[in-house]
């Protein structure tokens, strides 16, 4: 078995595809028509954008007599016939794509149809192989594959309204993550990013629970096929992300912005601002605003941020370093800090 890795554009294996000098193996291959429109639309948009996706696999070998050669793709059927399907105007971008969506190809324009169709796929050519060697080299290959955390195999199983919202929020708000310290690198590559904004959605949709796989699981699930409050939570992300990105900046790094105490800082700005989540009976009327005094919220949110920082236990604010110091993803430990931090914001430490 010989292995020649190669790349070839976008116009080429259409042209093969369309000659059936290009087939789908369905032995190796599920059924192709699995994505739903917002998988196929957020792949070609990464086309268009120029970002890259894993290689695919063909299988190159010679037909009986006349020795034409024949190829099939082993595996990546479902990327090779989206694209396909696209180039034929199979069907037209959705909001997953921001910046094409409600196109066809054949409307797209000359510039970006070339762009597309000079996008250059990476590809493996099996040569020289028998079937099972190609079945025992994808099981070699899969015994390396690092296991799918929860956030990843969410993204894995579901494919409806909810995934391609959070999907677009990732999209926006990682890198502001990652500049703000809450999460690093390594975490949004493992979606890290997804799980915690799917969390922030939660807190719009049921208020503060425990952190739970199958809570959030179920979040998913629930809003597979439609999602009801996909409104309401964007607008009030969105605002409470850019609040945050625009006056906080000086917190950036610090123990503000770690993440469970992000997610709690989230629900008091969302309390004080829409009187939602509300998690407690005892809370103060909100202010119907993330504050009232900037300079008097900062101060407020330093003073907690340094007791937290030099764990002070014996200080005036030790129910709210301990709530940051253990089981911090647990109902009791959320609520108690997003009502030291509500006390904070409106000055009242």
């Amino acid at each position: 078995m010989r292995i020649q890795n190669s790349n070839m554009s976008i116009a080429e294996i259409r042209e093969m595809f369309g000659r059936k000098d290009l087939i789908v193996n369905k032995d190796y291959q599920r059924h192709s028509d699995i994505w739903p429109p917002n998988a196929k639309s957020y792949f070609i948009d990464t086309i268009l954008n120029g970002y890259p996706f894993p290689k695919v696999y063909f299988y190159e070998s010679l037909i009986g007599q006349t020795k034409k050669i024949r190829r099939e793709i082993v595996d990546g059927q479902q990327r090779i016939t989206t694209i396909i399907d696209f180039a034929n105007d199979g069907f037209t971008l959705t909001n997953a794509s921001l910046t094409y969506r409600g196109l066809q190809f054949s409307n797209m324009g000359d510039e970006n149809q070339n762009k597309f169709l000079s996008y250059s796929v990476p590809v493996d050519m099996i040569i020289a192989a028998e079937r099972s060697e190609i079945l025992e080299m994808f099981r070699r290959m899969n015994s390396y594959t690092q296991p799918l955390n929860a956030a990843e195999k969410r993204h894995s199983d579901y494919s409806g309204e909810f995934k391609w919202f959070v999907n677009e929020l990732s999209d926006e708000y990682s890198p502001m993550l990652v500049n703000f310290g809450v999460l690093t690198q390594k975490q949004i590559v493992r979606m890290g990013d997804s799980e915690l904004l799917t969390e922030i959605s939660q807190l719009i949709i049921t208020g503060i629970v425990n952190k739970s796989d199958s809570v959030l699981d179920r979040l998913y699930k629930n809003n597979d096929q439609g999602f009801e409050k996909k409104n309401e939570c964007d607008e009030k992300i969105h605002m409470v992300l850019n609040f945050i990105r625009e006056n906080l900046g000086d917190f950036a790094n610090g123990f503000l912005f770690k993440p469970y105490v992000f997610y709690s800082l989230c629900a008091a700005l969302m309390y004080n601002r829409w009187a939602s989540p509300k998690w407690d009976a005892n809370l103060p009327e909100p202010s119907n605003r993330f504050w009232s005094n900037a300079e008097m919220a900062k101060a407020g949110l330093a003073a907690l941020s340094s007791a937290h920082e030099t764990q002070e236990l014996g200080g005036p604010f030790a129910e709210y370093v301990i709530a940051c110091m253990s089981s911090t993803h647990r109902y009791a430990q959320r609520q108690t800090r997003a009502n030291w931090l509500l006390r904070a914001i409106n000055g009242n430490l």
